[in-house]
């Protein structure tokens, strides 16, 4: 992504944004970073509402006026639930073109409505074998992505880059933790009532997977008396996701549980501890490594709300 003078990175959650301002002399500086409040739930299966395009739009607008922002360029990281992510074994060694016809093929099996009504992409990660590589396809639906770029084109922001925010926080761990395990790896965010985790080898994403935590069990809403069990179907969730690898992995040992300091109760934690005792449990700060200047109150909110501006991170930072 072409580096202007200001670059906006957003997150769209169920009812704010996330977002961040970075500003590059040349290196990047984290200088402002915030959530605005929504006027009613983005959904992006609402993408014929214009209604909600001129919502979310003046909303950003009021934003970029109350930071003094003439213009500038954004990036966003979509949820991984509005898109349609596959994980490829092929052939090493594949020319682009064959791979290319390869992954076109797998998506015409896979896709839901016909190839040109979506946007296709491809990222190379690690598999096991020597004689297959492994790729991750992201498919959006085109008529998201219009959507997305309606809202974008009625504000002073161009939108430059649309990322993966299961992918952008994968990079965005690799920038805040000095050390990666080299072995198997989960990074843990909760958001949205939902647990979303990240699996992952020498710090590059294998897996990943989506679970709704019912609101007795959210961490943010948890009665202590209940953490066991939400530790345990933290660990069930941790062993469904294990189990789609299949035969792709051999050793599946956990070496370390990412997840930041605000997302879990103490309880959770020292209950799920005994349920994964050779795993090293990592706290994550979202802010480590980075050049900022933010204020006491954005630092705050930053670690609290770490799940979504991981991300962010991994698409400026990285």
């Amino acid at each position: 992504m072409e580096k202007s003078s200001t670059q906006i990175g957003m997150t769209f959650n169920q009812d704010r944004i996330h977002y961040v301002v970075v500003t590059y002399d040349p290196a990047p500086l984290l200088s402002a970073a915030g959530e605005i409040l929504l006027n009613g739930r983005f959904d992006y299966s609402a993408c014929q509402d214009e209604e909600q395009v001129l919502r979310q739009s003046a909303a950003i607008s009021s934003m970029l006026e109350e930071r003094g922002i003439a213009a500038g360029q954004a990036a966003l990281a979509v949820d991984q639930g509005y898109l349609l992510l596959k994980r490829l074994r092929v052939d090493r060694g594949l020319s682009e073109s064959d791979l290319r016809q390869h992954i076109e093929w797998e998506m015409e099996q896979f896709l839901a409505a016909p190839r040109d009504e979506y946007n296709v992409s491809y990222e190379r990660m690690p598999v096991e074998t020597e004689t297959m590589e492994g790729y991750i396809v992201a498919a959006m639906r085109k008529v998201i992505l219009q959507h997305l770029q309606a809202i974008f084109a009625r504000t002073r922001l161009s939108l430059r880059q649309v990322d993966v925010d299961v992918l952008s926080a994968a990079r965005g761990l690799a920038v805040v933790t000095d050390h990666l395990a080299e072995g198997l790896s989960i990074l843990m965010r909760p958001r949205d009532g939902k647990l979303y985790l990240s699996l992952m080898r020498n710090g590059a994403l294998l897996s990943s997977q989506i679970s709704t935590l019912r609101t007795e069990l959210q961490p943010r809403t948890l009665n202590p008396a209940r953490a066991e069990e939400t530790a345990g179907f933290m660990n069930d969730e941790i062993l469904r996701l294990l189990d789609t690898l299949g035969d792709e992995v051999l050793l599946k040992n956990i070496d370390q549980l990412y997840f930041a300091e605000t997302e879990f109760s103490r309880e959770v934690l020292g209950a799920l501890q005994p349920l994964m005792r050779t795993t090293e449990f990592v706290m994550i700060d979202p802010l480590r490594n980075l050049h900022h200047t933010l204020s006491p109150a954005e630092q705050q909110l930053v670690r609290r709300q770490a799940g979504s501006f991981l991300s962010m991170m991994g698409m400026y930072f990285s």
